[in-house]
């Protein structure tokens, strides 16, 4: 089942496509879908841009998805505030900007999520509050307040920040993290001190980093290759100390 890219559907009602065996690509104009209105469907995919804001109870429930990914803009300027997956959930993507400049406050990554696109924390203002299952074999806490992912699926060390919670005040980065990806900083507007430790790989600032965060000083390790645009926009920053022998391209 397709529908026009004019689509102006915005509601999909209780049981509407239940035991449908055929594929579905729900267009980007839908904002609620009720209660098991997927329940038993073959393949579901959805359109860029979703303007998705509410799911209904066992929306999907013994669908046979393989693979659910949250689209880009998903949730950008709603009011939601906590998602919750259960523990077998099929996600395994969350795009660029699906949250961007909501309310969201707390979010659970289940043990199949892979992937966070690049962009994906971008103007996440409130978020405080994300718990990983055990069983997520991509992404892990570090010091309890930053999240960490893997620059390849295939290696064990964790070795990217790809967020750090909104209310962190003290950000101690190992030496063996490489990269610290856009909005990872952003709107942490209680982080005090970022220590790098003089033995730091890390080779990348990426853009937006710490846009929008209290830091007033960083010492920029030799190691760094890459300070990505706006890493430090409006910000608090007062000093930036680089090492004689900087890498910076």
């Amino acid at each position: 089942i397709y529908f026009s890219d004019k689509s102006e559907l915005e509601v999909i009602k209780d049981f509407a496509f239940e035991n449908t065996s055929v594929d579905i690509r729900i267009p980007k104009s839908v904002k609620t879908i009720c209660d098991n209105a997927f329940k038993s469907v073959s393949n579901i995919s959805f359109c860029d841009g979703s303007l998705l804001h509410n799911l209904g109870i066992s929306s999907f429930e013994k669908s046979y998805v393989k693979l659910i990914v949250i689209p880009e803009h998903c949730f950008e300027f709603s009011n939601v505030e906590t998602v919750t997956f259960p523990e077998d959930s099929e996600l395994k993507i969350i795009r660029n900007f699906a949250f961007s400049d909501s309310k969201l406050a707390s979010i659970n990554f289940p043990s199949k999520l892979e992937q966070l696109e690049s962009n994906w924390a971008s103007h996440l203002e409130y978020l405080v509050d994300i718990s990983i299952s055990a069983e997520n074999k991509h992404f892990s806490y570090l010091d309890d307040k930053m999240i960490v992912g893997k620059s390849n699926p295939n290696i064990d060390c964790y070795d990217t920040i790809v967020f750090a919670l909104r209310d962190i005040e003290n950000a101690v980065i190992p030496s063996h993290i490489k990269t610290i990806k856009p909005y990872t900083f952003e709107y942490c507007q209680e982080l005090i001190s970022v220590e790098l430790s003089e033995n730091s790989e890390l080779e990348i600032i990426d853009d937006f980093a710490f846009m929008l965060s209290s830091i007033e000083k960083i010492k920029i390790p030799k190691s760094l290759k890459y300070i990505g645009d706006n890493s430090f926009r409006s910000t608090s920053l007062e000093t930036i100390e680089f090492p004689e022998n900087s890498e910076l391209i």
